[in-house]
C-alpha cells in the first residue's frame, strides 16, 4: 500500500477512535494492519433465531477491508463485512443474496472512518433501511419491516452518546452566563 493511503487510514482511525472516546456503543481495533479494521457495535439490532423468530440483539461485528486504491475507488461488497451475527435481519444486511454483505448505499472514495461507523450504526440500529424490495438485500426483512414499523428503529440512541455528556449538560446548566460570549464557552 503507498504511503499516502497508509497515512490516510492511520489519521482516520485516530480520529476515529478520538471521536469515540467515552462511547459505549462500539469499539474499533485494527487486528492486522491499517487496512483492516473491526468493529464492534453493542447497541441493540435484529437477529432471526433458527425457529424464524426475530428477537433483539446487542452485540455486531462488522469488518472494514480498505484496498490499496481506496482513495481512488470503493467496492462496497470488498469494503463492508458482517463477521457476526450471521443472522443479522435487516434489509441491507445479509440474507440468501450475500449472507456476509452489508449495503450502506453509495460510498465515495476517500470517505472517512467515522462516516462509515455512523452508517453501518443506523443500518444495525434500524434507523435506517431500504424499504422496497428489489433494493434490497435481504428481502423477507423488508416486507418484515414493513409489516412492523412499531419496532423501528431497534435503537434510537445516537453513535457519539458519551459517558460524560450528562456531566457537561449540567455543569452548562448550573454555570449561568453572564454574556453571550461565556455562554459560547459553556457549550464548548
Amino acid at each position: 500500500m503507498d504511503p499516502i493511503t497508509l497515512s490516510f487510514l492511520d489519521e482516520q482511525f485516530v480520529e476515529a477512535e478520538d471521536l469515540l472516546d467515552g462511547c459505549d456503543l462500539v469499539r474499533i481495533a485494527r487486528p492486522a494492519g491499517p487496512e483492516l479494521v473491526l468493529a464492534e457495535f453493542t447497541c441493540r439490532g435484529l437477529v432471526r433465531e433458527q425457529s424464524g423468530e426475530i428477537v433483539e440483539a446487542e452485540h455486531f461485528v462488522v469488518g472494514f477491508h480498505f484496498a490499496s486504491d481506496y482513495l481512488r475507488r470503493v467496492r462496497v461488497p470488498e469494503l463492508l463485512t458482517v463477521i457476526s451475527p450471521q443472522s443479522a435481519w435487516h434489509p441491507n444486511m445479509g440474507g440468501s443474496r450475500a449472507p456476509t454483505a452489508i449495503c450502506i448505499g453509495e460510498v465515495k472514495p476517500s470517505t472517512p472512518l467515522i462516516n462509515l461507523l455512523h452508517r453501518v450504526y443506523e443500518v444495525i440500529t434500524w434507523q435506517a433501511f431500504t424499504p422496497v424490495e428489489y433494493e434490497a438485500l435481504n428481502y423477507e426483512a423488508c416486507a418484515w419491516a414493513r409489516a412492523n414499523p412499531h419496532r423501528l428503529p431497534v435503537d434510537a440512541r445516537p453513535l457519539r452518546w458519551r459517558a460524560n455528556a450528562a456531566a457537561t449538560i449540567e455543569a452548562a446548566a448550573t454555570t449561568a452566563p453572564t454574556s453571550l460570549l461565556d455562554a459560547m464557552e459553556i457549550v464548548e
